[in-house]
């Protein structure tokens, strides 16, 4: 069973529904159309290398990034 209770407490409709309309311009909303402010293009990299590496010899995989020279 489930209850609405929209009607019974409009200072808590009114304080989410603000904060859901900031969290809408800052990351943006696909379904409401809205763009967010803070959304950017998907990085590209000229010359990518994978970060995981696996060594059939060692028990598990290698994060590449976990190695001090690769940083």
């Amino acid at each position: 069973m489930s209850v609405n209770v929209y009607d019974r407490h409009p200072d808590d409709v009114a304080d989410l529904s603000a904060k859901l309309e900031a969290c809408r311009k800052d990351l943006g909303d696909g379904l409401t159309g809205v763009r967010g402010a803070n959304c950017r293009p998907a990085g590209c990299v000229e010359d990518p290398k994978p970060l995981v590496a696996h060594d059939e010899n060692h028990p598990y995989i290698i994060a590449m990034y976990d190695l001090p020279e690769r940083g």
